[in-house]
């Protein structure tokens, strides 16, 4: 939690106890490729669904993990990444 409020403009804590997020290095012991970032992705938008976050802020938030997730990737690089999963809100029924 520390890393994300850090990355949303909070309190530096997170890099003050840990030093620099260096995610490339310490995601890099770890196959990452598309299906491992989209499952992190379902995670994070389950995350902002569970705590109630507007349509408006899921929108913004998920388009910026999926820039560092799919940055974060290692194995099965493609030219022109896409997301497996909606980075959009859904449509309430």
């Amino acid at each position: 939690m520390p890393y994300l409020c850090e990355w949303l403009g909070g309190p530096k804590n997170y890099s003050a106890q840990r030093g620099h997020p260096r995610l490339r290095l310490r995601h890099g012991g770890f196959a990452i490729g598309e299906a491992e970032r989209d499952a992190g992705l379902a995670c994070m938008r389950a995350a902002l669904v569970d705590v109630g976050a507007t349509p408006e802020l899921q929108s913004a938030l998920m388009t910026s993990f999926f820039k560092t997730a799919d940055w974060l990737r290692n194995t099965g690089l493609s030219a022109s990444p896409t997301p497996s999963i909606s980075t959009t809100p859904k449509e309430s029924s």
